[in-house]
Protein backbone atom coordinates (compact mmCIF):
# COMPACT_ATOMS: atom_id res chain seq x y z
CA UNK A 1 0.00 0.00 0.00
CA UNK A 2 1.27 3.46 -0.85
CA UNK A 3 -0.21 6.67 0.45
CA UNK A 4 0.77 10.25 -0.19
CA UNK A 5 1.40 11.95 3.11
CA UNK A 6 -1.20 14.68 2.77
CA UNK A 7 -3.96 12.15 2.27
CA UNK A 8 -4.68 13.57 -1.19
CA UNK A 9 -4.61 10.19 -2.81
CA UNK A 10 -4.24 6.54 -2.03
CA UNK A 11 -3.40 3.73 -4.41
CA UNK A 12 -2.94 -0.01 -4.26
CA UNK A 13 0.30 -1.33 -5.78
CA UNK A 14 0.90 -4.67 -7.44
CA UNK A 15 4.33 -4.85 -5.87
CA UNK A 16 5.56 -4.48 -2.32
CA UNK A 17 6.71 -1.09 -1.11
CA UNK A 18 8.28 0.22 2.04
CA UNK A 19 8.49 3.96 2.64
CA UNK A 20 11.97 5.21 3.55
CA UNK A 21 12.53 7.11 6.79
CA UNK A 22 15.02 9.96 7.10
CA UNK A 23 15.72 12.68 9.62
CA UNK A 24 13.79 15.80 8.65
CA UNK A 25 10.82 13.96 7.13
CA UNK A 26 7.33 15.05 8.09
CA UNK A 27 5.25 12.43 9.90
CA UNK A 28 1.67 12.32 8.64
CA UNK A 29 -0.81 9.52 9.31
CA UNK A 30 2.00 7.29 10.54
CA UNK A 31 3.90 7.50 7.23
CA UNK A 32 7.10 9.33 6.35
CA UNK A 33 7.03 11.35 3.16
CA UNK A 34 9.76 13.66 1.89
CA UNK A 35 8.52 17.25 1.71
CA UNK A 36 9.85 20.80 1.65
CA UNK A 37 12.39 22.06 -0.89
CA UNK A 38 12.99 18.54 -2.21
CA UNK A 39 9.46 17.27 -1.74
CA UNK A 40 7.32 19.90 -3.41
CA UNK A 41 7.95 22.46 -6.13
CA UNK A 42 5.12 25.00 -6.44
CA UNK A 43 5.02 27.43 -9.34
CA UNK A 44 4.65 30.88 -7.79
CA UNK A 45 2.46 33.68 -9.02
CA UNK A 46 3.99 36.24 -11.37
CA UNK A 47 6.71 38.49 -10.04
CA UNK A 48 9.24 40.97 -11.37
CA UNK A 49 11.91 39.05 -13.35
CA UNK A 50 14.47 41.66 -12.34
CA UNK A 51 14.18 40.43 -8.75
CA UNK A 52 15.47 36.96 -9.68
CA UNK A 53 18.52 35.57 -7.93
CA UNK A 54 21.14 34.94 -10.61
CA UNK A 55 23.84 33.52 -8.34
CA UNK A 56 23.33 29.86 -9.31
CA UNK A 57 23.12 28.97 -12.98
CA UNK A 58 22.94 32.71 -13.66
CA UNK A 59 21.71 34.66 -16.64
CA UNK A 60 23.91 34.36 -19.68
CA UNK A 61 25.23 30.89 -18.85
CA UNK A 62 24.46 27.80 -20.94
CA UNK A 63 22.54 26.03 -18.18
CA UNK A 64 21.43 26.33 -14.56
CA UNK A 65 22.61 22.94 -13.36
CA UNK A 66 24.04 24.48 -10.17
CA UNK A 67 20.45 25.19 -9.10
CA UNK A 68 19.39 21.53 -9.37
CA UNK A 69 19.16 19.75 -6.02
CA UNK A 70 19.73 16.04 -5.45
CA UNK A 71 17.57 14.05 -3.05
CA UNK A 72 19.13 12.07 -0.18
CA UNK A 73 19.39 9.20 -2.68
CA UNK A 74 20.95 11.25 -5.47
CA UNK A 75 19.49 13.00 -8.49
CA UNK A 76 15.95 11.91 -9.29
CA UNK A 77 16.43 10.81 -12.87
CA UNK A 78 14.91 7.96 -14.83
CA UNK A 79 17.50 5.37 -15.96
CA UNK A 80 14.95 3.37 -17.94
CA UNK A 81 13.11 4.89 -20.88
CA UNK A 82 10.62 5.61 -22.23
CA UNK A 83 9.42 7.25 -19.03
CA UNK A 84 5.86 6.16 -18.34
CA UNK A 85 3.44 9.06 -17.83
CA UNK A 86 -0.13 8.72 -16.59
CA UNK A 87 -2.51 11.59 -17.41
CA UNK A 88 -5.87 11.67 -15.64
CA UNK A 89 -8.40 10.91 -18.39
CA UNK A 90 -11.21 13.09 -19.67
CA UNK A 91 -14.40 12.94 -17.63
CA UNK A 92 -16.87 10.56 -19.26
CA UNK A 93 -19.91 12.74 -18.64
CA UNK A 94 -20.94 14.86 -21.63
CA UNK A 95 -21.10 18.17 -19.83
CA UNK A 96 -19.33 21.48 -19.33
CA UNK A 97 -17.10 19.72 -16.81
CA UNK A 98 -16.12 17.19 -19.47
CA UNK A 99 -15.24 19.99 -21.89
CA UNK A 100 -13.08 21.62 -19.23
CA UNK A 101 -11.33 18.33 -18.51
CA UNK A 102 -10.70 17.88 -22.25
CA UNK A 103 -9.00 21.28 -22.38
CA UNK A 104 -6.91 20.23 -19.38
CA UNK A 105 -5.88 16.94 -21.02
CA UNK A 106 -5.04 18.74 -24.27
CA UNK A 107 -2.80 21.17 -22.37
CA UNK A 108 -1.00 18.36 -20.51
CA UNK A 109 -0.51 16.35 -23.69
CA UNK A 110 0.86 19.46 -25.34
CA UNK A 111 3.38 19.88 -22.53
CA UNK A 112 4.41 16.23 -22.89
CA UNK A 113 4.94 16.85 -26.60
CA UNK A 114 7.10 19.87 -25.73
CA UNK A 115 9.50 17.69 -23.71
CA UNK A 116 9.34 14.55 -25.87
CA UNK A 117 12.01 15.62 -28.40
CA UNK A 118 14.50 15.80 -25.50
CA UNK A 119 13.68 12.57 -23.64
CA UNK A 120 11.54 9.53 -24.45
CA UNK A 121 8.09 9.72 -22.86
CA UNK A 122 5.21 7.29 -23.23
CA UNK A 123 1.61 7.55 -22.04
CA UNK A 124 0.29 4.74 -19.87
CA UNK A 125 -3.22 4.07 -18.49
CA UNK A 126 -1.71 2.44 -15.38
CA UNK A 127 -1.84 5.08 -12.65
CA UNK A 128 -0.15 2.93 -10.00
CA UNK A 129 2.85 1.81 -12.04
CA UNK A 130 3.49 5.07 -13.91
CA UNK A 131 6.77 6.87 -13.28
CA UNK A 132 5.03 10.25 -13.48
CA UNK A 133 1.38 10.84 -12.67
CA UNK A 134 -0.39 14.04 -13.71
CA UNK A 135 -3.60 14.56 -11.74
CA UNK A 136 -6.32 17.11 -12.36
CA UNK A 137 -6.28 18.49 -8.86
CA UNK A 138 -5.25 21.61 -7.01
CA UNK A 139 -2.08 21.09 -4.96
CA UNK A 140 -2.69 19.60 -1.50
CA UNK A 141 -2.64 21.95 1.43
CA UNK A 142 0.77 22.55 2.98
CA UNK A 143 1.70 23.03 6.61
CA UNK A 144 3.38 25.29 7.33
CA UNK A 145 2.07 27.37 4.39
CA UNK A 146 4.57 28.00 1.60
CA UNK A 147 3.89 31.74 1.53
CA UNK A 148 3.39 31.87 -2.25
CA UNK A 149 0.46 33.96 -3.41
CA UNK A 150 -0.95 31.32 -5.71
CA UNK A 151 -0.40 27.64 -6.18
CA UNK A 152 -1.83 26.48 -9.48
CA UNK A 153 0.34 23.37 -9.54
CA UNK A 154 2.91 21.41 -7.60
CA UNK A 155 5.09 18.37 -8.14
CA UNK A 156 5.86 15.99 -5.28
CA UNK A 157 7.90 12.81 -5.16
CA UNK A 158 8.14 9.71 -3.04
CA UNK A 159 11.21 7.51 -2.63
CA UNK A 160 10.65 3.98 -1.36
CA UNK A 161 11.84 0.40 -1.50
CA UNK A 162 10.39 -1.72 -4.27
CA UNK A 163 10.80 -5.49 -4.45
CA UNK A 164 11.49 -6.33 -8.08
CA UNK A 165 10.60 -9.47 -10.01
CA UNK A 166 13.75 -11.33 -8.90
CA UNK A 167 13.29 -10.56 -5.22
CA UNK A 168 15.77 -7.70 -4.82
CA UNK A 169 14.88 -4.58 -2.88
CA UNK A 170 15.60 -1.46 -4.90
CA UNK A 171 15.25 2.23 -4.28
CA UNK A 172 12.54 3.64 -6.51
CA UNK A 173 10.72 6.91 -6.87
CA UNK A 174 7.49 8.19 -8.31
CA UNK A 175 6.58 11.75 -9.22
CA UNK A 176 3.07 13.18 -8.89
CA UNK A 177 2.06 16.43 -10.56
CA UNK A 178 -0.98 18.15 -9.07
CA UNK A 179 -2.32 20.51 -11.71
CA UNK A 180 -5.60 22.42 -11.42
CA UNK A 181 -7.72 23.34 -14.41
CA UNK A 182 -8.54 26.98 -13.59
CA UNK A 183 -6.11 28.65 -15.99
CA UNK A 184 -6.47 29.50 -19.65
CA UNK A 185 -5.10 27.02 -22.22
CA UNK A 186 -1.78 28.79 -22.82
CA UNK A 187 -0.99 29.33 -19.14
CA UNK A 188 -2.15 25.81 -18.30
CA UNK A 189 0.17 24.27 -20.89
CA UNK A 190 3.03 26.46 -19.66
CA UNK A 191 2.41 25.40 -16.06
CA UNK A 192 2.27 21.73 -17.08
CA UNK A 193 5.51 22.19 -19.04
CA UNK A 194 7.20 23.63 -15.94
CA UNK A 195 5.98 20.88 -13.60
CA UNK A 196 6.93 18.12 -16.03
CA UNK A 197 10.45 19.55 -15.97
CA UNK A 198 10.51 18.93 -12.21
CA UNK A 199 9.10 15.44 -12.69
CA UNK A 200 11.87 14.66 -15.19
CA UNK A 201 14.40 15.48 -12.47
CA UNK A 202 14.96 19.24 -12.71
CA UNK A 203 14.48 19.88 -8.98
CA UNK A 204 15.37 23.53 -8.89
CA UNK A 205 14.50 26.75 -10.69
CA UNK A 206 16.13 28.82 -13.39
CA UNK A 207 16.73 32.52 -12.67
CA UNK A 208 16.00 33.36 -16.32
CA UNK A 209 12.34 34.12 -17.22
CA UNK A 210 13.00 32.80 -20.72
CA UNK A 211 13.34 29.23 -19.38
CA UNK A 212 10.47 26.81 -18.79
CA UNK A 213 11.83 26.17 -15.28
CA UNK A 214 11.76 29.83 -14.26
CA UNK A 215 10.37 30.07 -10.72
CA UNK A 216 7.32 32.24 -11.48
CA UNK A 217 4.66 32.65 -14.09
CA UNK A 218 5.24 35.28 -16.75
CA UNK A 219 2.82 36.81 -19.24
CA UNK A 220 3.68 34.45 -22.09
CA UNK A 221 4.84 31.06 -20.79
CA UNK A 222 8.31 30.24 -22.14
CA UNK A 223 8.92 27.20 -24.28
CA UNK A 224 11.53 24.57 -23.40
CA UNK A 225 14.71 26.59 -23.93
CA UNK A 226 18.25 25.65 -24.87
CA UNK A 227 19.20 26.23 -21.23
CA UNK A 228 16.45 23.85 -20.09
CA UNK A 229 17.74 21.25 -22.56
CA UNK A 230 21.39 21.72 -21.56
CA UNK A 231 20.51 21.41 -17.88
CA UNK A 232 18.51 18.24 -18.54
CA UNK A 233 21.43 16.76 -20.50
CA UNK A 234 23.89 17.51 -17.68
CA UNK A 235 21.45 16.05 -15.16
CA UNK A 236 21.23 12.75 -17.03
CA UNK A 237 25.02 12.47 -17.03
CA UNK A 238 24.99 12.28 -13.22
CA UNK A 239 24.86 9.11 -11.10
CA UNK A 240 21.38 8.36 -9.81
CA UNK A 241 22.27 7.11 -6.34
CA UNK A 242 19.76 4.31 -6.87
CA UNK A 243 20.79 0.83 -5.80
CA UNK A 244 19.42 -2.65 -5.24
CA UNK A 245 20.06 -4.99 -2.37
CA UNK A 246 20.31 -8.76 -2.47
CA UNK A 247 17.31 -11.00 -1.72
Amino acid sequence: MRREGSGAWRSQSRTQFRTLAWVGLLVLSGLLVLVGPLGGQPLAAGRNPAASNVAAGGLGTNDYFDAIQPSPQGYLIWPQRPIQVYVEPIAAVNSAAAQQSRRWVDAVNGAIADWSPQIALSLTPDRDQANIRVLRSAPPLQWPPSGSRARHAETRFQIFWRVNDVGKRCFWHQQTVFLGDRQGPELLRGTARHELGHALGLWGHSPDPRDALYAAQVGIPPQVSDRDINTLKRLYQQPTGARCLGP
